[in-house]
């Protein structure tokens, strides 16, 4: 995957929300309030984080979804956030865009001792 030219002048999360492959601006409340208790706005930030970076599949922010996963469980990773989806207007598929978030970020996570 190369890397998008993404604005890296800052990274306020509400900019990396309105520039990152997957727009949400402020609807965190939204997408966290799901039927597994994951913040799932904060997979897609991180997700999104990555591609402000120079080299997006060399940053800190792929770490993030490891180091937290094992608190959850992992049916997460496979549900229907339809219902989110429908809450943010249809701005974006959420379950598509966890699902993309959540394999980049454990493809390409420096953290492989956590499997």
């Amino acid at each position: 995957m190369k890397s998008k030219n993404w604005d890296s002048d800052s990274c306020d999360c509400r900019k990396i929300a309105q520039t990152g492959p997957h727009r949400y601006g402020t609807i965190q409340e939204e997408l966290d309030d799901n039927a597994y208790g994951v913040p799932i706005s904060g997979i897609i930030r991180a997700y999104n984080s990555m591609f402000i970076q120079p080299d997006p599949f060399f940053s800190a922010e792929l770490n993030y979804y490891k180091s937290f996963r094992s608190a959850y469980d992992l049916a997460f990773e496979t549900g229907d956030y339809s219902k989110e989806t429908a809450k943010i207007g249809g701005a974006f598929d959420v379950t598509a865009a966890l699902k993309e978030a959540v394999k980049t970020q454990l493809v390409n996570s420096f953290q492989s001792y956590m499997d």
